[in-house]
């Protein structure tokens, strides 16, 4: 009786301190932080402290010591030192400035600026393409959808942030969101209004660089710094799609979409390289800074009664915490 009363005074000291930080609490010997959606759950077994997790069938089977923990993190049992250490790679790869990833928007950009009052580009690039999209257009009309389609794309990289997918937290990528169009819109109309290119339908001059073109990119590159593979990809098709659609409409030439498609990737960059400051300026933390709000989950220790062997299992913002007493 006496010990089932001091178990139960453990938990409710345990609860009054309700933000427990992950990375203070992992080195503690017996506690250990998981992802909640692990499909195999963190246990402790009665003696597995002192047996290596290599060398027990049955150890290596039901629990994963703070000791093994570095060894027995591969496929769905993640501990919080290696979830961590995986999402810092993962975050910090789209967040540090590097020079090369300038080089490909660099040369995409002066491709396109290269057309600028140059007689030569007109004659034997954008007249031609501008030609083959007239006649494309004569023959099955306007196609308005690339005014709606060129959001899809950043459309779609809020969905997911939204839905909890990818290495950064949904504020984080309002924040990176955010900065992307103030760095593009600065780019864009600063560029516009410069260098006054008259459109190909003859109606303004503010050709180049192309705004939905910038747009679509921008969002796509979101997408690909965030989620890479087949959803990067995806959102690139759409972005060449309002590309394509800006010349087949007879509003941009090709010079003009080229030069949008390389602000709208360094944007998208510069939205996740600003990211950091934003963090110490407003005070957005990220999944690892996180804490665990503890709410004890009791399973009995044998024979209905609460024992020192009992666990209490804490989930918070998608992270377990399981401590054996």
């Amino acid at each position: 009786m006496r010990r089932n009363v001091a178990f139960l005074l453990l938990c409710a000291l345990f609860s009054a301190f309700s933000t427990v930080d992950v990375r203070a609490a992992f080195p503690a010997r017996g506690i250990v932080a998981a992802p909640a959606d692990s499909t195999a759950h963190v246990r402790f077994a009665a003696g597995c402290d002192s047996v290596d997790c290599r060398g027990s069938e049955r150890c290596a089977a039901e629990c994963c010591t703070a000791r093994c923990a570095a060894e027995r993190c591969t496929d769905e049992r993640y501990t919080a030192r290696c979830a961590a250490e995986r999402y810092a790679a993962e975050r910090y790869a789209a967040e540090r400035f590097r020079v090369s990833k300038l080089i490909a928007p660099s040369v995409v950009f002066a491709a396109g600026a290269a057309g600028i009052n140059w007689d030569f580009y007109d004659r034997s690039i954008n007249t031609p393409v501008k030609n083959f999209g007239d006649g494309l257009r004569e023959r099955y009309g306007k196609i308005r959808v690339d005014d709606y389609l060129q959001y899809a794309p950043f459309a779609a990289y809020l969905a997911l942030g939204a839905s909890g997918r990818g290495s950064h937290r949904f504020v984080e990528h309002l924040a990176a969101g955010a900065s992307a169009y103030a760095v593009l819109g600065v780019l864009v109309n600063g560029l516009k209004y410069t260098v006054c290119d008259m459109r190909p339908d003859g109606t303004t001059r503010n050709s180049f660089p192309s705004g939905h073109t910038a747009t679509a990119f921008m969002g796509a590159e979101l997408v690909r710094l965030e989620y890479g593979g087949w959803l990067g990809a995806g959102a690139y098709v759409a972005a060449a799609a309002v590309a394509a659609m800006r010349i087949y409409n007879g509003r941009h030439w090709l010079s003009d979409v080229l030069g949008g498609a390389a602000i709208g990737v360094v944007s998208a960059n510069a939205g996740y390289w600003l990211l950091p400051l934003e963090r110490k300026w407003f005070g957005i933390s990220t999944r690892t800074d996180a804490r665990l709000t503890a709410v004890p989950f009791l399973v009995p220790g044998g024979s209905g009664s609460l024992s020192p062997g009992s666990f209490v299992q804490n989930t918070f913002a998608g992270m377990t915490m399981i401590c054996r007493f």
